[in-house]
């Protein structure tokens, strides 16, 4: 795509002209663009500028992840969780991750540490969840947190969790302002 039609695509989004950026995301989208893929995956899901339309959006995700785009394959298993369809998922997410895509690292961690998996293995969860971390991955170290905060690492863990929580409560917030809200499908 070029850039500058990639630029108008981009400020008729911000504009919330949704109909229009997405005929440019799916013209170039059936030219082959990934990022476009993604782009017209994510609106169709939403209902941005078409009525909402699942199957189609998995379609072109899958087009997308097809082409080698980790958003692509990450928004294939996050479909497919939003379906109870773990196992798929997780191989959607697995092909994300091996980009260091930090949001499927996330969910590769999040589907074994919570036992959605059938070889669930919660110390290879803790491992992805961490390696999530490390990725800059702010939801897992909530998770993290969470889990100490349970109990889950015995009662040093809960100190310890205890004084991690302000730290990401802080982070959370920052994010939050430097972000803006995020697509509902991404984590």
């Amino acid at each position: 795509m070029s850039n500058a039609l990639y630029d108008q695509a981009r400020s008729l989004l911000d504009q919330k002209q949704f109909s229009e950026a997405l005929r440019i995301y799916e013209d170039f989208a059936n030219r082959g663009d990934m990022q476009c893929q993604v782009f017209s995956g994510w609106m169709t899901y939403e209902g941005l500028g078409t009525p909402k339309n699942v199957e189609r959006a998995f379609i072109w995700f899958q087009k997308a992840a097809d082409k080698g785009s980790s958003e692509g394959a990450f928004y294939c298993g996050k479909m497919l969780v939003t379906q109870g369809r773990y196992a798929e998922a997780d191989s959607w997410f697995s092909n994300a991750a091996r980009t260091n895509f930090g949001p499927a690292v996330l969910w590769m961690g999040l589907l074994r540490t919570r036992g959605l998996i059938a070889d669930s293995d919660f110390a290879a969860g803790l491992s992805y969840l961490r390696e999530a971390v490390r990725l800059g991955n702010l939801p897992a170290q909530r998770e993290l947190v969470q889990l100490m905060l349970t109990g889950r690492f015995g009662i040093t863990g809960i100190l310890r969790g205890i004084a991690l929580f302000p730290t990401i409560l802080v982070r959370g917030f920052m994010e939050a302002r430097r972000t803006g809200p995020s697509p509902n499908l991404q984590s």
